[in-house]
């Protein structure tokens, strides 16, 4: 089961890159299925989609309709969180896979936890890798990051993604 919290993208030319932003909601609500839980700001959406549930920030819920809704519907979107739970064996082809797509992966440990977390230069973007053990289950959250003038992905989590990680970091329950 995936999960993807999805922010603002600006695209050139594109009317849905306007649309103002607004800042997450102080107050969460909890998100439960039957594999887990999480808390989440209370104006986030979730919706139910073909890649797990996709986590909407208050303001990329309007980008992404709009998106789909104008010619502007094939621009890149996705820049958001994504949960995944798996078994260790899938943890470790994950983690074989990264340093494939990028040899100079860096490993490290996620800001303030013991979890590991592996920062991956694609051929489009960068992103991070966290991944810790919960229940038996490995969760692992990926965050989309900056890339560095060397092409290297950036080790700092981006404020926009952090606060959102750190809470459902801190609120998961893995059943």
């Amino acid at each position: 089961m995936a999960f993807i919290a999805v922010s603002q993208v600006a695209l050139a030319n594109d009317p849905c890159s306007s649309i103002a932003s607004r800042e997450p909601s102080q107050e969460t609500r909890k998100f439960e299925n039957k594999e887990l839980s999480f808390q989440a700001p209370s104006n986030f959406r979730i919706m139910l989609t073909m890649q797990g549930l996709m986590i909407h920030s208050p303001w990329s819920h309007e980008v992404y309709t709009c998106q789909l809704n104008s010619k502007y519907g094939s621009g890149y979107v996705e820049n958001g969180i994504v949960v995944n739970l798996m078994i260790p064996e899938q943890a470790t082809e994950l983690v074989k896979g990264l340093y494939q797509i990028d040899p100079q992966t860096v490993e490290t440990t996620y800001p303030g936890t013991t979890a590991k977390m592996f920062v991956v230069a694609g051929p489009e973007s960068a992103s991070a890798y966290v991944l810790f053990i919960k229940n038996e289950k490995v969760v692992s959250i990926e965050i989309p990051v900056n890339s560095n003038d060397d092409g290297t992905g950036s080790t700092e989590i981006p404020e926009i993604h952090k606060s959102t990680v750190d809470l459902i970091m801190s609120t998961i329950q893995v059943k």
